[in-house]
């Protein structure tokens, strides 16, 4: 059940907020501790009117924007709000046992939902659910803010045990809790009608891009892994795959950094993911955890295990291939992490000739005793090659200078599309490959890795057509 969140600050604003989004919601919380000016006799008015189930929270003021009276005259409110009989009621897991219990037998009609809110820290688990339940409740909530995605998909894995029970992990990091609610068997999900009531909290208008109406227990999950990754396409694209093919499945976004990759990937591997696509800096630390015989990996596999690929390298070959053939051709690599790895791989199979350029000489001498090729610093420029391709975040840290005429240039950067190495090549008269068919095509190769009932050439028709909107 999806409950649309409403604020006010009146009712008639908020009898047309839910009126006008009907079709979208299944049920409506009135957050009434946030309205101004709350008239009872219209609130029971309109809900006389409204054809979907109803949730009233009045949060004490201690729950951010809360209740600003005190907790006598909240008491008594709720009391009065409760004889307006709503469907739901959601009431703070630690009110007054003796007041809960009064509620809760003389309103045998109301379903209760006793909550737990944490807006600052992530706590202690077990305890907290040996004093959240309550025989005085239909249903209970833990809502509390997640410092990375490791105490985010732990509060997924309790959701499991409990099917009464909805959890929430508060904040961007963990956001895609929200989205996996359904998917896990969670009886209720939030969205905010138009503003956020909590941190993270999605948005109706976010819902389609996830067919969030669509999500049930047999949903196959998949997700982007990374840091940073708020600006990634990636969502909007397999999304969209995925609808193309009225495939049962999710793409989402879990935040994560270095530290957390190990125990992240053992939370995930149990819970119902089938899927990752990994960008950086993981991308070599997934290949040791996955003993993937790649340095780098960007794409997983689940099953009974998590096997690893590297659609990159495919990808950058594939787009060079398409100006010219790679047999003795000398490439220069900026950069010395995943991406140039994957790509020296592939083109060092079709024969070309391969130069690691970093501003950290070591790593990039390091890489050329690996695939017995060249290596070293700037130091190295000027000096002529055939193609070039940036491989590092930061398309504006390759000089004019070092840019051969009439070379191949290719950026692995696909926001903007016009970056600044890109803009310097075209100067040089360089023939240009811009980001987004690499990104394009190590998308359509994820997918086939992912079970794609579509061919390679409907995969980048679908994927082509997404990333134009946007780069």
């Amino acid at each position: 059940m999806l409950f649309g969140v409403v604020t006010g600050p009146s009712i008639e604003i908020a009898e047309e907020e839910v009126f006008s989004q009907l079709k979208w919601i299944d049920a409506v919380e009135f957050r009434l501790d946030l309205f101004i000016d709350l008239d009872l006799i219209q609130l029971k008015s309109l809900l006389k009117k409204l054809p979907i189930p109803a949730l009233f929270t009045l949060r004490r003021k201690d729950q951010r924007r809360g209740f600003t009276q005190s907790e006598k005259i909240r008491l008594q409110l709720i009391e009065k709000l409760c004889q307006l009989q709503p469907d739901f009621f959601d009431l703070e897991y630690d009110i007054s046992p003796s007041f809960r219990k009064k509620l809760f037998l003389s309103n045998p009609k109301i379903r209760f939902i006793a909550s737990y809110h944490n807006f600052e820290q992530f706590p202690e688990l077990d305890p907290l659910l040996s004093s959240l339940f309550t025989p005085y409740a239909h249903f209970y909530k833990i809502a509390v803010h997640c410092t990375s995605s490791i105490e985010a998909l732990q509060l997924l894995h309790l959701s499991k045990k409990y099917t009464n029970l909805v959890v929430i992990g508060l904040g961007e990091k963990a956001q895609f809790t929200r989205l996996l609610a359904p998917i896990l068997g969670m009886p209720f999900s939030y969205v905010a009608l138009k503003s956020q009531t909590a941190p993270g909290q999605l948005v109706l208008k976010d819902l389609p891009l996830y067919r969030f109406s669509t999500l049930n227990s047999a949903t196959s999950i998949y997700a982007l892994l990374g840091n940073p990754i708020d600006t990634s396409l990636s969502p909007i694209v397999h999304n969209a795959v995925f609808a193309s093919q009225k495939k049962n499945a999710l793409y989402c976004k879990i935040p994560c950094t270095k530290k957390e990759l190990a125990e992240c990937l053992n939370l995930i591997q149990q819970l119902p993911f089938k899927g990752l696509s990994i960008t950086m800096p993981l991308k070599e630390k997934t290949a040791a955890i996955t003993h993937c015989l790649q340095t780098a990996v960007n794409t997983l596999v689940i099953d009974s295990k998590i096997t690893g690929f590297n659609t990159d390298g495919i990808g950058a070959i594939q787009a060079l291939e398409k100006k010219t053939t790679l047999f003795k051709k000398k490439i220069v690599l900026f950069g010395a992490g995943g991406v140039a790895q994957a790509i020296a791989q592939e083109a060092i199979k079709k024969g070309a000739f391969i130069t690691f350029i970093n501003r950290t000489r070591e790593k990039a001498i390091q890489l050329a005793k690996i695939y017995r090729c060249r290596g070293g610093g700037i130091e190295l420029f000027p000096f002529h090659y055939d193609m070039i391709i940036n491989c590092t975040p930061n398309p504006d840290c390759i000089q004019s200078e070092w840019i051969c005429p009439n070379c191949i240039a290719m950026d692995t950067v696909y926001q903007p599309h016009w970056t600044e190495f890109l803009k310097k090549a075209s100067l040089k008269d360089c023939k240009l490959i811009f980001g987004k068919e690499l990104f394009i095509n190590q998308a359509v190769y994820q997918q086939r890795l992912w079970g794609s009932s579509s061919s390679e050439e409907e995969l980048e028709q679908v994927i082509t057509q997404v990333i134009n909107k946007f780069v």
